[in-house]
């Protein structure tokens, strides 16, 4: 509701802005009703369209420590490719895995920020299925695992995601619960009811700046009873990345890279590697 309510803050003052646009223009030039309405219209149009590109175009970037993860290493293999139109940041076990863990990145945030955590997570012995969503917004790629999880080459399926990839992940879990074992947010919480067969595991830390803490309760609604919380001592709402302070999150008060270690390890007892 409060996105909805600031969209249409915007949409009045995007039109707004040109209807005086074009009652200036009127002053020099005599416009009937008609064309005054189709000017605003028009002139509406336009600057929508440039406000949702300055939205869209600018994301935050994955810094250079993340981009060493893109080797690889003696257990896993990194590839980048498409799939069905959909573009992955993949690892897989150079030992062929049955469990498979698809993993939404968080908005506007480069999908390469997530590689050392998806490395480490994917030496657990499951291959890993980084989104990299159009425009960095993971809703754009919100049915991406239905691919991966109909081609069946997996035993075991797990989705997971950081703040609004959490969101996404928890959507196509209660839409598609077929196939899924398990579902995993950071910083995040699920908007809608969870299936009762899908296990559940949300971690955050406890000096996140970012994360609704009044949505996350009201999430715990749609929890299913086989559910997890762990709380990261000292973690915050950016280092489940690597793509520096997200704006209005807290420092650490923890070592650099301990809060991903952390996690990898809350995600081992999850899924019992």
């Amino acid at each position: 509701m409060k996105y909805l309510l600031i969209v249409a803050v915007a949409l009045a003052v995007i039109i707004a802005l040109s209807y005086g646009i074009v009652i200036l223009t009127s002053k020099r030039f005599i416009l009937s009703s008609g064309k005054k309405v189709i000017m605003t219209v028009i002139i509406s149009l336009l600057l929508s369209s440039v406000s949702v590109l300055c939205y869209l175009i600018p994301y935050q970037k994955a810094d250079q420590d993340a981009v060493q993860w893109s080797k690889g290493n003696e257990e896993v293999v990194f590839s980048h490719r498409k799939l069905d139109g959909t573009d992955y940041l993949i690892f897989t076990n150079r030992e062929k895995s049955d469990t498979v863990l698809i993993f939404y990145p968080g908005a506007k945030v480069d999908s390469a920020s997530y590689l050392q955590l998806m490395s480490k997570t994917a030496e657990l012995g499951c291959d890993i299925y980084i989104i990299n969503p159009v425009f960095h917004l993971p809703v754009f790629s919100l049915n991406a695992p239905k691919t991966i999880i109909e081609n069946r080459e997996y035993d075991h399926v797990y989705l997971a995601g950081h703040s609004l990839g959490s969101v996404c992940a928890s959507l196509y879990a209660s839409s598609n619960p077929q196939g899924i074992d398990g579902l995993i947010l950071l910083a995040g919480y699920p908007t809608k009811q969870l299936p009762e067969n899908i296990r559940f595991l949300t971690i955050y830390g406890d000096r996140d700046g970012c994360l609704d803490m009044n949505g996350y309760a009201e999430g715990k609604h749609f929890w299913p009873s086989s559910s997890w919380e762990k709380i990261i001592t000292g973690g915050n709402h950016s280092y489940f990345g690597q793509y520096g302070l997200q704006k209005g999150d807290n420092q650490t008060s923890i070592p650099a890279g301990k809060q991903i270690d952390i996690t990898v390890e809350y995600i081992r007892e999850f899924i019992g590697k």
